[in-house]
């Protein structure tokens, strides 16, 4: 709360106000600190989180986005406060329309955002392993996944699938088209996977195809006739 006072330009901390009542701001210690700082406190009512539209807002929103992610990268849900932190990251790096389409990174730290180290949540990567990490005969690289960034460090915060645990590394190649290609089942659905399965429930009900097919209606009594007459025309010859 001190530092984002020192940060609101032009804003005095007396006319903030803290709007939530949240069992973690309802403590002694964080009365008397507001009250240290001349910031005013004020909680809601139980029950209406519509007092507290902003933030109620955003933790949907952030919620919404971690959902979708993380099913997209096909990850378990125990990688849920992974999901929300990439969430959070996104939406700091991306414009805001509360902010006339500026860019809410760019306005606190006062410099441009780099996009460049963008990657999709969940894609596979390959993390170098250093030198006294290993031995000349292992491999120099392992298989990892991508799950976000690591407050304050330049590098990549991985997941190692074999010592389930979270890592971060700088020299990481990341196999980003796997997370674009279509998987197996959409295809098959979408060049008529329906069609087929039609087919296999008409089999189920014991509706059989003949291998050859049949002529119109009538014709295999021709063909019976039609074997009689010659049949009768061979014995008028003997």
């Amino acid at each position: 709360m001190e530092n984002f006072g020192e940060k609101s330009d032009g804003v005095e901390s007396e006319s903030l106000e803290v709007r939530y009542n949240g069992g973690e701001y309802t403590s002694k210690e964080f009365k008397d600190y507001l009250a240290s700082k001349g910031i005013k406190y004020q909680l809601s009512i139980s029950g209406r989180p519509e007092q507290n539209e902003v933030a109620e807002r955003m933790n949907l929103t952030l919620t919404e986005r971690a959902h979708s992610i993380r099913l997209q990268a096909d990850m378990s849900e125990e990688f849920w406060a992974e999901a929300v932190n990439h969430a959070s990251y996104l939406v700091n790096m991306s414009p805001s329309t509360a902010i006339d389409l500026q860019i809410p990174e760019e306005i606190w730290r006062g410099v441009s955002v780099d996009y460049s180290t963008l990657r999709i949540f969940g894609c596979p990567a390959c993390s170098f392993v250093d030198g006294p990490k290993r031995n000349k005969l292992e491999f120099k690289s392992k298989k990892c996944i991508f799950i976000g960034f690591t407050k304050g460090v330049e590098g990549f915060r991985l997941w190692d699938p074999e010592k389930k645990s979270a890592f971060t590394s700088r020299d990481v190649v990341f196999d980003e088209d796997s997370m674009l290609r279509e998987k197996p089942e959409t295809k098959d659905k979408a060049q008529g996977g329906a069609s087929n399965s039609s087919a296999a429930d008409t089999e189920e009900k014991g509706v059989k195809f003949s291998d050859s097919p049949k002529g119109p209606e009538g014709s295999e009594e021709d063909s019976s006739d039609s074997d009689g007459d010659k049949q009768e025309a061979n014995s008028r010859a003997t």
